[in-house]
């Protein structure tokens, strides 16, 4: 497996539509103000059958969630 990590910004991903067989996102994209976007990028980067590996926060206060509420 050849992988080519790179750090962008999520609401405007610099790459073509469907480039990618993978795609992740470490503990960020709950801290986007879009995350609609951030998510509707992940889908236009991806190839049709691809994978969103995908990790958050699951207390943000900013957004009224409360652990273990």
């Amino acid at each position: 497996v050849d992988v080519d990590w790179q750090i962008v910004d999520s609401c405007k991903l610099p790459f073509a539509k469907e480039t990618f067989d993978v795609v992740t996102s470490f503990s960020v994209i709950e801290h986007q103000d879009n995350k609609a976007l951030a998510a509707a990028e992940v889908a236009r980067v991806l190839k049709p059958g691809g994978v969103f590996g995908i990790s958050f926060d699951i207390c943000e206060p900013t957004l009224d969630m409360t652990f273990p509420a």
